[in-house]
């Protein structure tokens, strides 16, 4: 069995999914729809995975109840018409064969097998699905990856998780590594999704300031989408701290504005979820609440949609996961309906003329 140490890194989205659970959500019911019926749908999900029966395995938490399984473009395109969304960034999940127990052959070998697979499945329904490759930045195999996903398969987007990769951004050796691979997608006119928080207890502005100073600078025109608003899922302080650093670098002109989104993937709680709980429920809430107010202030046309699917939110129906992501954030996310209807309209990487092979 091939196993994985690291590849649970994410207490907040832990707490996210227990949440979830205490909630209505677990007899596969959506969230209560509210007065939101009369806003207007997400065009895209910039936010989905697809994976092999290998990554599955690897995705298995050890006693797990239930097994993670294979997902495809049928699995992906069944869940966006459910929720009547148009198109869809399917992301591959290879960086997690850079923290396996496979020998170094093997493990180039099933990154490459996890790249073909989301790319050709993506192929199926190109004018639906657009398709990111991904790589651990730090293994040495890396670059020569990201080269073969553009040249061979015709992929312009990477998909990078620096907590699994176990990147840390205060390190000069992981910046550079880091720093060639925006070279390298900034060459072939390339986009990167990241999932930028690290392993640090510490994580928030410094590492963001970091990023944003020492990798984004080498890279003008590579457009960026920063996956669950620079967090790992949920909202904390540690993810308003990051965030907050990169409203500051909007506003003093040190980050392009015209290039980067955030993604609002698992980020959003449901204060029903917490039951009896209602201290739990206050502080669901206000950190919702406190989302908010950030997103408005990095700019509404800055936020994109998504759900990191198929893991959320965890309804018992894969099918069904999209559509019930899209009532949480219309009823949980403090958002107005107007304010709500333009990040639904926002395509982020999809737009004409970045993902699209």
């Amino acid at each position: 069995m091939i196993r994985s140490s690291k590849r649970f890194p994410r207490p907040g989205l832990v707490v996210l999914l227990t949440l979830t659970t205490l909630s209505g959500c677990e007899k596969g019911d959506p969230p209560p729809q509210g007065d939101s019926s009369s806003i207007q749908g997400p065009i895209v999900d910039s936010h989905l995975h697809l994976r092999t029966a290998s990554a599955a395995q690897l995705l298995t938490a050890p006693g797990a109840d239930e097994a993670a399984v294979a997902v495809d473009a049928a699995d992906a395109l069944a869940a966006l018409d459910k929720a009547g969304i148009e198109k869809g960034l399917v992301l591959s999940v290879a960086y997690l064969f850079g923290d396996s127990d496979l020998e170094y052959a093997d493990r180039v070998i099933a990154v490459r097998a996890e790249n073909d697979f989301v790319a050709n499945e993506a192929a199926q329904a190109p004018d639906r699905l657009a398709a990111a490759c991904s790589v651990n930045p730090l293994a040495s195999y890396a670059v020569e990856e990201v080269e073969r996903c553009v040249e061979e398969l015709g992929v312009r987007v990477l998909k990078l998780h620096l907590t699994n990769s176990d990147v840390d951004l205060r390190s000069g050796d992981d910046i550079a590594r880091l720093q060639e691979l925006f070279r390298l997608m900034d060459h072939h006119q390339g986009s990167v999704i990241i999932h930028l928080r690290t392993r640090r207890e510490d994580y928030g502005a410094r590492d963001a300031r970091r990023f944003i100073e020492d990798v984004l600078s080498v890279a003008p025109r590579v457009p960026i989408h920063v996956a669950h608003m620079a967090g790992w899922g949920g909202y904390d302080q540690a993810t308003d701290d990051a965030l907050g650093e990169f409203a500051s670098a909007l506003q003093d002109g040190r980050l392009n504005g015209a290039r980067i989104w955030f993604g609002l993937g698992a980020v959003v709680f449901l204060p029903e979820a917490a039951g009896p709980d209602t201290a739990l429920a206050s502080t669901v809430k206000a950190a919702n609440a406190k989302l908010a107010d950030r997103i408005r202030e990095i700019g509404l046309d800055r936020v994109v949609y998504g759900t990191d699917w198929p893991g959320w939110p965890p309804v018992p129906e894969q099918v069904s996961r999209i559509s019930a992501n899209v009532e949480l954030v219309r009823t949980a996310s403090g958002m107005s309906e107007d304010e709500l209807r333009q990040i639904f309209s926002n395509r982020g990487l999809l737009s004409p003329g970045l993902a699209w092979n």
